[in-house]
C-alpha cells in the first residue's frame, strides 16, 4: 500500500512538472504572439497614416489646382482679358471647370 501512494506521488510529481513546462511554453507562445500582433498593428498604423496622407495630398492638390483655375479664369473675364466663350471654344478647360467659372459669374 504504501508503495502505490508513493507510485502516486511520484506520478503526481511528474503531472505537475509536465503542467509547469507546459505552462512556460504556452505562456511563451502567447507572449511571442503578443508581440507580433503589436508589431504587426504599429506596422499597419504607420503604413495607413502615410497611405492616408499621400491621398491627402494628392486630392488637396488636385482640389487647389483646380479652384486656382477657376478663380483665374474668373477674375481674367471679369477684368475683361477674355470671355467665357472664348474659354470655351479654347479646347484647353473641361466642361466642369467652364460650368464652375460661369457659376462664380453669376
Amino acid at each position: 500500500e504504501i508503495d502505490n501512494e508513493v507510485d502516486t506521488i511520484k506520478r503526481c510529481d511528474e503531472w505537475r512538472r509536465e503542467y509547469m513546462t507546459l505552462r512556460r511554453e504556452y505562456m511563451t507562445l502567447a507572449l511571442e504572439m503578443n508581440r507580433k500582433f503589436a508589431e504587426g498593428k504599429a506596422e499597419g498604423l504607420a503604413e495607413g497614416k502615410a497611405e492616408g496622407l499621400a491621398e491627402g495630398k494628392a486630392e488637396g492638390l488636385a482640389e487647389g489646382l483646380a479652384e486656382g483655375t477657376i478663380r483665374t479664369l474668373r477674375n481674367a473675364i471679369v477684368d475683361g482679358i477674355t470671355t467665357l466663350a472664348a474659354i470655351e471654344s479654347s479646347g484647353r478647360y473641361t466642361k466642369e471647370e467652364i460650368e464652375a467659372v460661369a457659376a462664380t459669374l453669376r
